[in-house]
């Protein structure tokens, strides 16, 4: 099998070693230009050290993208983790076209952010997809799709870098098989079931803990419910410029390895901020914090955080 590879990073070298592993030839490589002063790009300095030319194109819709692709005269194009946008002109260069990873199970959470945002709502699933790529947001015919389970205590890191990136390698492996062989089936996605989310930033990621519980639109499920999460009492967004003036919550941002302060009773306890507010993430087993901050009081490391005896803040009690 001749095969062209359009990535980047770390899974698109980890694809390119797949293919070279079991003996197909890698044709050429298309990886995105780096930025000013960044470092070299994984898949491009894997393709040089093992021979395989590499082309960097400040966009595939270029006519010179277009003729080197053509000329190496590939058999499928695979795209792993790809940026860029890539015309219909380019991707049915290859003599069987070209397929495409995107970790999630489409139709549902198109976009950039795919792997947050089942965590986000409290999937019980996500998974990963193999497709052909058309002209619009990860919208084209499935041809193979995995599934993995979501736990409590998942994590982006645990998701993809334990499951959705090494099954993603192996699914780009059979789905090219099943291409090549000419017994892959394309299932057109099901629109009325297709969503999309943008990018999970430091904005998304905030937690309003001002929220109430009561009925209506007060009662929210925050794991079904993520824009819900930056919404004030008045029930204005916060999202975007304007939305800034407007966050009164206090920010914790949560990773993976912060630390998590120990206390007593229910995991899910109340917190509370001042007698004028008070909320409940009754879907919290844990919390894990990077920095704590409050108004009207000094800002703690997780670490200070963290340490027995710590006294808590007069506005945030946990």
């Amino acid at each position: 099998m001749k095969i062209a590879i359009i990535g980047q990073q770390d899974f698109g070298k980890a694809v390119l070693d797949a293919f070279l592993a079991r003996g197909d030839e890698v044709a050429g490589v298309f990886c995105a230009p780096e930025k000013e002063g960044a470092k070299a790009d994984l898949l491009k300095v894997a393709a040089q050290e093992k021979g395989v030319e590499v082309y960097q194109f400040p966009s595939l819709r270029n006519k010179d993208a277009h003729d080197a692709l053509r000329a190496l005269n590939a058999d499928i194009g695979i795209m792993a983790y790809v940026l860029q946008f890539a015309p219909q002109e380019f991707v049915k260069i290859p003599k069987k076209g070209t397929i495409q990873y995107h970790p999630s199970l489409l139709p549902k959470y198109r976009g950039p952010s795919s792997i947050n945002w089942p965590i986000i709502r409290g999937d019980a699933k996500t998974g990963l997809s193999i497709f052909r790529p058309n002209d619009g947001l990860d919208e084209g015919p499935v041809i193979l799709q995995k599934e993995t389970p979501l736990g409590p205590d998942d994590t982006l890191g645990s998701v993809y870098f334990d499951r959705l990136f090494p099954m993603g390698v192996a699914a780009l492996l059979e789905a090219a098989d099943l291409v090549m062989a000419g017994k892959h089936r394309e299932t057109v996605q099901d629109e009325a079931r297709a969503s999309y989310e943008g990018w999970c930033r430091t904005a998304e990621a905030k937690i309003n803990w001002a929220i109430r519980r009561g009925k209506g639109k007060d009662r929210r499920d925050f794991r079904n419910q993520p824009r819900e999460l930056l919404r004030d009492r008045s029930g204005r967004t916060n999202r975007g410029p304007q939305g800034k003036a407007r966050r009164r919550q206090e920010s914790i941002r949560g990773r993976t390895r912060g630390a998590e302060r120990p206390h007593s009773g229910h995991p899910a306890r109340e917190l509370t901020r001042g007698a004028r507010a008070a909320g409940r993430w009754a879907t919290v087993r844990r919390v894990f914090l990077l920095r704590v901050s409050s108004l009207n009081t000094r800002t703690l490391s997780h670490g200070s955080w963290a340490q027995p005896g710590q006294p808590d803040s007069p506005r945030l009690k946990i």
